[in-house]
């Protein structure tokens, strides 16, 4: 999904407080950016490998069969059968930050931006000045490397995704893939557009199930 715990903000960013993970404010930085990136996708957020580090490039293909391989492992450690079959499909970090501002503009037609900026600069999450948007798409480019879209039913893959992260991280991708063909995820997020608090319970609970499967995936 795209709950923000865990990710620092960009050193350097002139809209981004300098924060750092265990201050006393970092939980403060942390909240906006939940709010407004909860609905970008349902994405993870690794570092980028360097691109010498990548043996063969990564294909539509490739993705498409580690999926095809993985998801009879994914339906058995989260106890549901996939109800059809699910596309890969790679992107280059352009893509992908396009597709995560469709998500922004579909999620946030309800808001006023300006009014929102002001109150965060006011609380001092953001320097005035600042575009929230805009901050949270740079870290995404930094660190979203995978993503499940559910208006596409996809997971997209960066193409420039760490080899050695790459069947784990499709394997939490389809986890959200699993739930969205039971259980709607955007009609899910949809319901309760306008109530931050709602929006982030339900997030939390699609990605505490994809993270754990992710880790019991790799415990064994």
């Amino acid at each position: 999904m795209v709950g923000f715990v865990g990710t620092e903000c960009n050193r350097g960013r002139p809209a981004c407080r300098d924060l750092g993970p265990g201050t006393a404010d970092s939980s403060e930085y942390y909240e906006p950016m939940k709010q407004l990136g909860i609905v970008l996708a349902f994405a993870v957020l690794v570092a980028p490998n360097p691109p010498a580090a990548r043996a063969e490039p990564l294909t539509n293909q490739r993705a498409q069969a580690i999926v095809t391989r993985v998801m009879p492992e994914v339906a058995r450690l989260r106890g549901l059968s996939f109800l059809r079959d699910v596309k890969a499909s790679v992107v280059d970090p352009a893509t992908a930050r396009t597709h995560f501002q469709e998500r922004i503009s579909e999620f946030e037609q309800a808001r006023d931006p300006e009014v929102e900026m002001r109150v965060w600069e006011l609380l001092g999450w953001i320097e005035p000045g600042g575009d929230l948007e805009e901050l949270v798409l740079d870290t995404l480019d930094d660190q979203a490397m995978a993503y499940y879209d559910p208006a596409t039913r996809t997971c997209y893959v960066r193409s420039d995704l760490p080899a050695v992260a790459l069947e784990i991280i499709l394997m939490h991708e389809l986890v959200h893939a699993l739930e969205d063909q039971h259980f709607d995820l955007d009609r899910r997020l949809n319901d309760v557009v306008g109530d931050d608090d709602r929006m982030i319970a339900v997030a939390a609970v699609h990605e505490g199930s994809a993270t754990l499967l992710m880790l019991a995936a790799a415990a064994e």
